[in-house]
């Protein structure tokens, strides 16, 4: 009996020996409880960190982790030494038995969370794109209010009209086909029309619907949008990628749907994957059909991303045999900074800022050591990476090049001060490169971007953006609101206020500039603003191309120099565009262009409502007439086509539970025509695989009995 009672002491002293190592093991290493609660190691001592937003996680044993200092290692020594301070007495009766019994099944399942070895692991911050706010119109006057509820009943009829005549009439066969619903709209005949052949009036008016509180039209469009598969047409490079992709990540800044960002990056993809990989320079291709990578589809599209990937292999091939789409222009391959950089900085993917940035760094590397001014050659050869005209301007061909590099600097650069890093070179040297192309280009000796001419009525000049000395053109009219925008919210000390060249102030060469470009408006017979003129040796306008085709240019600098300047006055301007268009443009489901803006018959009439109509017009002209602080510019840029990207900073809040609960899949379609065919061919290979099989192993069988 005595040698019994000797080994069980000795027994126990054994297992106190290993018990009390590996209390000492525990409270030196991370160890992971069950429930998300983290003993993390420290300089000091262990400390229990909760990793979800819960102070304090219960455990199944009813053990609590306390996350304070002082309780830190409670929790596993205390569950130790009990086990270590079991009582075995020699009497060994019911309860005894029972305590010890519940003492051992404590230890067990205290010990049974412990991971050794264990990894360093890290607590989940979670965070979301949070969506805006609505607009609060209360502090508005009545006149203002009034005006935001006009402009907005016109977002919403322009939008039933191509929902109704374009998405929901597309033919079910050209759904099974593939074949995306009409780009724009064509009020007068009522019906769509295709050329970019990517439904561009339904990703270009999300956002607005969205900003303009529309909330069933936006849904219905959102639900039609996920739904739609890349286009198998060819499709025009730049049009797609501020339509498509700029749409996309414009309603993702604005209401936080994580699906919009993954569709978003899928785009990118196929855009990085088809006209820049095609192409043997960092310079895009002007034209290519994008295909959905492996990664983008689920199982039923596998097959059908095979053979869309195939067709775009052989589109390309062909393309180039034929020699085909080899130049682009200075917009057209210039114009993905703003896209490209801020998917990057949503997803932390360097590709898409990569490669926009040495499109950038190619071109400025060209001109550094070619040209003489700072101006970049229009158009070029992509396929040798070198100019193929040596004419420039800040027209139609390049303008978005120009626009972005302002743009790309004013939404960057909160974003690295406030993570405490300086201006990467690149930013910088856009900053640098913008400053030079508009010293250079507006009222410098011998430039040719602004035409003055002295006002009788006014006693004051007047100032028009031009091109060639005297050549107007509407498009030009973004120019003033792109000089507000760096003037205002720049935020450097290397900024000028003057062009250096001519000791002007850049924000009053804006706001003559505007008046310019009114000028040509109210000199018409329908108070819309001409495409094209040019001045005569006598300062008198003669009008080149006398249609108006719903352009946003002119509305774009009243909204950014009134949210600059608060002046009202450019409330008054846009309300008097706002009832021109109303007027003279306006039918039972939408609204078209005129050929001629001093004639307003029914001959006159261009029959197209394009996709920027909702993006950009109304949008800039309902924002006018929105509270002041409702899509802020200190906290949005409007990209080229007028979607507005929030800055991270300002567009993420704290979310419950962990941040991967957040994400809601995507995948994006494949024209059904080819899944089904995909999936046919896959299941007669696999019938007759199988059938032949049987066959063979039925001949063995009938060899065997002749046998």
């Amino acid at each position: 009996m005595i040698d019994v009672v000797n080994h069980v002491s000795t027994s126990q002293a054994q297992m106190r020996s290993q018990l009390t190592s590996l209390v000492s093991l525990a409270e030196n290493m991370q160890i992971k409880m069950d429930k998300g609660c983290i003993v993390q190691d420290s300089e000091q001592q262990p400390q229990c960190i909760p990793t979800s937003s819960r102070k304090r996680a219960r455990h199944n044993d009813g053990i609590e982790c306390d996350s304070t200092n002082n309780n830190n290692t409670s929790t596993t020594t205390t569950a130790a030494n009990n086990i270590l301070n079991i009582n075995h007495d020699n009497s060994n009766n019911n309860s005894s038995n029972t305590d010890s019994s519940a003492a051992v099944a404590s230890r067990t399942v205290c010990f049974k969370l412990i991971n050794l070895p264990s990894q360093k692991i890290k607590t989940m911050h979670c965070t979301k794109a949070k969506p805006i706010d609505p607009p609060d119109l209360s502090p508005l006057s009545i006149q203002q209010k009034e005006r935001y509820l006009s402009i907005k009943s016109s977002i919403q009829h322009s939008w039933n009209g191509y929902y109704t005549t374009v998405l929901k009439s597309q033919p079910y066969y050209q759904k099974v086909l593939g074949i995306l619903p009409s780009d724009n709209l064509a009020p007068l005949s009522k019906k769509g029309i295709r050329w970019l052949h990517s439904a561009a009036t339904l990703f270009d008016s999300l956002d607005t619907l969205y900003i303009a509180n529309l909330n069933e039209e936006y849904e219905d469009a959102l639900q039609i949008a996920l739904k739609l598969p890349l286009p198998l047409y060819p499709t025009k490079t730049f049009e797609y990628s501020i339509r498509v992709l700029g749409g996309l990540l414009g309603a993702y800044s604005v209401s936080g749907d994580n699906r919009l960002l993954k569709y978003s990056q899928r785009v990118a993809d196929s855009l990085l994957d088809g006209p820049f990989r095609s192409s043997p320079t960092v310079l895009p291709r002007m034209y290519d059909v994008l295909s959905p990578s492996p990664n983008d589809v689920n199982l039923w599209n596998w097959g059908g991303m095979l053979i869309h990937r195939s067709y775009a292999f052989i589109y390309r091939r062909i393309r180039d045999w034929l020699g085909e789409h080899v130049h682009n222009s200075l917009a057209g391959f210039g114009t993905f900074t703003l896209e490209f950089g801020y998917l990057t900085k949503v997803t932390n993917e360097d590709k898409y800022k990569k490669a926009s940035d040495e499109i950038y760094q190619h071109v400025t590397q060209y001109s550094n050591n070619k040209q003489k001014h700072n101006s970049i050659p229009m158009f070029w050869n992509v396929m040798t990476g070198t100019p193929s005209t040596t004419f420039s301007g800040l027209g139609s061909g390049s303008d978005s090049y120009y626009e972005y590099l302002i743009k790309n600097y004013i939404l960057m650069q909160e974003e690295k001060r406030e993570e405490g890093q300086d201006q990467r070179s690149v930013e910088q040297s856009m900053l640098k490169s913008y400053l030079e192309v508009i010293d250079d280009s507006l009222l410098s000796r011998g430039s040719n971007g602004v035409y003055t001419k002295y006002d009788d009525n006014t006693n004051q000049n007047i100032m028009y953006p031009v091109e060639t000395s005297s050549h107007y053109q509407h498009l030009l009219c973004f120019i003033p609101g792109m000089l507000a925008l760096g003037h205002t919210f720049v935020n450097d000390e290397e900024y000028p206020n003057y062009l250096s060249s001519s000791h002007v102030d850049i924000m009053t060469l804006a706001i003559n500039m505007t008046e310019g470009c009114w000028d040509t408006y109210q000199n018409s017979k329908t108070g819309l603003g001409p495409e094209t003129l040019y001045f005569d040796h006598l300062d008198l306008p003669v009008v080149t191309d006398s249609g108006y085709y719903l352009r946003p240019e002119f509305v774009e600098s009243i909204f950014v120099l009134y949210r600059v300047t608060k002046d009202e006055r450019y409330q008054d301007i846009a309300w008097e565009v706002f009832q021109s268009l109303e007027s003279f443009c306006k039918n039972d489901i939408g609204y078209f262009g005129l050929m001629d803006v001093n004639n307003d018959q029914e001959s006159n009439l261009k029959d197209e409502m394009p996709s920027f109509f909702i993006a950009e017009t109304l949008k800039y002209l309902l924002l006018t007439f929105a509270p002041h602080d409702y899509i802020s510019l200190n906290d949005f840029v409007f990209t080229t086509e007028a979607h507005p990207l929030r800055r991270v900073s300002t567009m993420r809040e704290e979310c419950d539970g962990d941040a991967g609960s957040q994400d809601q899949s995507f995948n994006l379609t494949v024209a059904p025509i080819l899944s089904l065919t995909a999936n046919i061919l896959l299941g007669l290979g696999l019938y007759m695989a199988f059938n032949s099989l049987f066959r063979r192993k039925k001949m063995e069988v009938r060899d065997k009995k002749i046998l």
